[in-house]
């Protein structure tokens, strides 16, 4: 039964509809209504409430922390949860995003499609960028790739000049790339302007440039063209699990040691991304077939027989420039499907087997665990955001920067 009567503050600015704003004030809401809380949105507690709330105190906040209002919580005995991954708060419980598994997720889809030099725009100061850019590259360069980082100044653009600056600092970073380039850019935002800089140098996204955002903004990434490949955060997950926390911090549990981190759902793939950038046209060829048959079937001799080549040459051209068998793609091609989805549907298991190409689910699961270290089931807990993950993954971060 649902428990009543605890008044919760909600520190988060929805004045701007970021997405990463809205959905974990949703997250947020949903628990509470499971738990019969009387939810309040409290953009700037530290100018407004950090003094002594109006009337019936809260019985738990949650917020982007600021240390003002770190400071008055701990005077009045307020448990508080931090949902903002740059705040200088100091020793405040946190639940966020986790960005450098974030990071590895980005590099590990453009490394798959063959791209060797890559590229990471974020802004400067962010510990947020800091984290993605970290394990992006950090990926990249264990696969032989280079990474190249550009990281510019956070700026609403007050004016047109600030734009023009803006917009040069992109013009310059783009013509010292050697195309084709995969690029992450840690905002929808930037990532939108940073594809605009490319059409209008010339370059062909995906053909020259593939690129990948953060976010997810449907308004950016889908509705424009081209339509840009983006990492699915699970915003909403990240408020129930901040909800959960303080829920366990009001009935008098210890925080936890170290930050709660929520995994991304996975790469939203769209066109900008869709290219393969390797040099053997028989292999290119392969992978665009593999793409769009492998989820209905496809076999390794259904590919080989599509081809002007043997079997026996195209598996060694496929060791040679992607350093993997066309099994091996065909594979990946599967549990890539499956692990959408595992995170954005209920889809049974059944047919979620079916939808990927495997004639069994029991076929499914033993594949996935060897390819995920995990069950699919397992996967879809940590994923979905009504689901408890089962296990708390907690990281440690670098000095505070404010974003």
């Amino acid at each position: 039964m649902a428990k009543s009567g605890r008044r919760i503050a909600i520190g988060i600015d929805v004045i701007w509809p970021y997405k990463r704003h809205t959905s974990i004030v949703a997250g947020i809401l949903a628990y509470g209504q499971s738990r019969g809380w009387r939810c309040e949105l409290e953009p700037f507690l530290e100018t407004s409430g950090v003094e002594g709330f109006r009337g019936r105190p809260f019985d738990g906040v949650i917020a982007r922390a600021t240390p003002a209002l770190a400071a008055y919580a701990r005077r009045a005995g307020i448990p508080l949860v931090n949902v903002w991954l740059d705040s200088p708060a100091q020793g405040v419980p946190s639940v966020l995003p986790d960005m450098a598994g974030t990071g590895r997720l980005a590099a590990r889809h453009l490394l798959v499609r063959g791209y060797r030099h890559l590229g990471f725009l974020g802004f400067r100061g962010s510990r947020n960028a800091a984290l993605l850019s970290s394990a992006f590259c950090d990926a990249a360069r264990a696969a032989g790739a280079v990474c190249d980082v550009r990281l510019i100044a956070w700026t609403d653009f007050p004016d047109g000049r600030a734009w023009r600056r803006f917009s040069r600092d992109l013009a310059t970073w783009i013509r010292g790339w050697k195309p084709p380039v995969g690029i992450l850019v840690g905002d929808d935002v930037a990532g939108r302007h940073l594809a605009a800089s490319c059409l209008r140098l010339g370059l062909r996204i995906p053909g020259d440039a593939a690129i990948v955002t953060v976010g997810n903004t449907e308004l950016l990434c889908e509705k424009m063209s081209p339509p840009l490949s983006s990492v699915e955060m699970g915003f909403e997950r990240v408020g129930r699990e901040a909800a959960r926390l303080l829920d366990r911090l009001m009935a008098g549990r210890p925080a936890p040691a170290r930050p709660i981190l929520v995994p991304p759902v996975g790469v939203v793939a769209r066109l900008s991304t869709t290219a393969f950038a390797v040099d053997d046209p028989l292999v290119s060829r392969a992978l665009r077939l593999i793409a769009s048959g492998a989820c209905r079937g496809m076999r390794v001799r259904d590919v080989v027989a599509a081809l002007p080549t043997t079997g026996r040459s195209l598996e060694r051209r496929f060791r040679r420039v992607l350093g993997r068998t066309i099994h091996d793609e065909i594979t990946r091609v599967r549990i890539e499907r499956a692990k959408r989805l595992l995170a954005e549907t209920e889809t049974p298991l059944k047919h979620v087997a079916g939808a990927c190409g495997f004639s069994r689910p029991e076929i499914l699961a033993k594949v996935f665990r060897q390819s995920e270290g995990k069950t699919p089931g397992a996967f879809r807990r940590e994923r979905r955001p009504g689901e408890d993950p089962g296990r708390v993954s907690a990281g440690r971060f670098g000095p505070a920067a404010r974003r």
